[in-house]
């Protein structure tokens, strides 16, 4: 697949500091299950610095149908499901054709427990 074909998914989650052992464990599962979808091209996480609490997940997928299978998967439904005891209510995301990991992190918008996220609409409505 061309550079132009890849696609990025940029996921934030706002972690509970009581918490972060068990997020931590989940990023592990979700990580594995990711590798088992088609065009997965890899996915990177950034971890906060105190006091911070929000988690930046970072996924490449090598075409926007192979994005789909996986964000709309019943595996990712199950572990996103998982998540939500260990997050608070609020997670933004962020779809974005032909962008490398190689690339800076683009801006988001700043997110705050329990508020929802401008980036989560216009995610959900791109991935649609």
């Amino acid at each position: 697949h061309a550079m132009k074909d890849v696609v990025t998914l940029v996921i934030q989650h706002h972690v509970k500091p009581a918490q972060v052992p068990a997020y931590e464990r989940w990023l592990g599962e979700i990580a594995q299950e990711a590798k088992r979808f088609p065009g997965h091209m890899g996915v990177n996480i950034v971890r906060p610095h105190a006091p911070a609490s929000t988690y930046t997940l970072v996924l490449r997928f090598d075409s926007h149908k192979h994005l789909l299978g996986w964000v709309e998967s019943e595996a990712r439904q199950t572990l996103l499901e998982r998540a939500s005891a260990f997050c608070w209510p609020t997670r933004s995301w962020r779809y974005r054709p032909g962008w490398s990991t190689g690339s800076r992190l683009p801006p988001t918008s700043p997110c705050v427990p329990g508020r929802t996220s401008n980036s989560w609409s216009r995610c959900r409505r791109s991935i649609r």
